[in-house]
Order: C-alpha cells, then structure tokens, then sequence
C-alpha cells in the first residue's frame, strides 16, 4: 500500500514536467502576471566533470542540492597578507595526480565545529563550468581526501538551472565559452 501512494505521490509531483534531450521544461506560476511560464533547467547525473577556472583543472564532482555551497579538495592551506586583504594559498589535485597551487584572496572564513574542536574554512571564488553553464561561485576549502569526489556541488550553484537525476552519471561534458 504504502508503494502505491508513493508511486502516486511521484507521478503526481511529476506530472507537469517533460522531459526531453537532456533539458526539462517546467510550468510555474508567475506572480505578477498570473500566467503559467516555462523555464528551461539542464538534466545533470548524481557526478559530472567540472572545469575550475583559474586553476585550469577538471575535477569529478557530486552534485549535491542537500549541501548549500560548494566545496574543493584542497591541501597544504595557507592564509597570508597581500596589502590589507586576507588572501589564501593552497593545493588542488585531480584525480589523476596533476596539482596545481594557487593564491586567491579570501571571500569568507567560517568556523566548523567538529567533535576535536573547531577548524577554520576558508572560502574563495572559482569559476565553475558545468556542462554549458558557467558560473562564479564561492567555494569551501576543505580536505576530501578520504571522500570518493574530489568536489561537491552545492544548491547555490544549481538553484534554478539544473535538475540533477540520480540514475545517471557524466552526462555531459564541460564546453564553457565565456569564462568571465
């Protein structure tokens, strides 16, 4: 029984939505007009490659809406003075070895509490190709390297132009034009 009403609650749920070449379209109500409008979101897998600029480097990233921001694995993490601005020196490697290291200033530090006390996490601001989209996001610095992905992708950068389906994975590939 349960099945059944949950089988209706998705076919319910999903009854307005279509799906077609990888994009789908969604009716919505527009407030101002009170006239449905239909927006155009990318179908993305649970893993999908992204570019990171300017480290020039593709890493293989979970997409998460569960997580708010997004997060790198990052090593060696070293903040520094440039002038009065708080700036931040660290390591990136994919996971076929290749590093790279890079100095960005730092966009937010917060505090993360673990159960050893708390750590500092510092965020900077990556460009991140998904697919066709390319976006600037402020992204955490953290050590994954015991995580299976070398990157999560948070709802901030998903929020409105992709819906992700968890029964596929690397559907696409990243082909930014403009990296702005």
């Amino acid at each position: 029984m349960r099945f059944i009403i949950s089988t209706l609650s998705l076919f319910i749920l999903f009854s307005s939505i279509t799906i077609g070449s990888g994009v789908v379209h969604a009716e919505k109500k527009d407030d101002s007009s009170q006239e449905p409008r239909t927006e155009k979101r990318a179908v993305f897998g649970w893993v999908e490659k992204v570019e990171v600029s300017p480290l020039g480097t593709v890493m293989h990233a979970k997409l998460s809406p569960i997580n708010e921001s997004s997060t790198i694995d990052a090593r060696d993490i070293k903040e520094f003075k440039k002038g009065k601005k708080r700036w931040v020196r660290f390591t990136v490697q994919d996971r076929y070895g290749n590093e790279v290291t890079q100095e960005l200033p730092v966009a937010r530090v917060s505090k993360v509490k673990r159960s050893s006390g708390s750590v500092r996490r510092y965020a900077v601001v990556l460009g991140l190709c998904l697919g066709g989209i390319f976006r600037e996001e402020e992204v955490s610095l953290a050590n994954r390297r015991n995580l299976e992905h070398d990157m999560l992708i948070g709802r901030t950068f998903l929020a409105g132009m992709a819906v992700i389906d968890p029964a596929v994975s690397y559907t696409k590939t990243p082909r930014c034009k403009s990296k702005s």
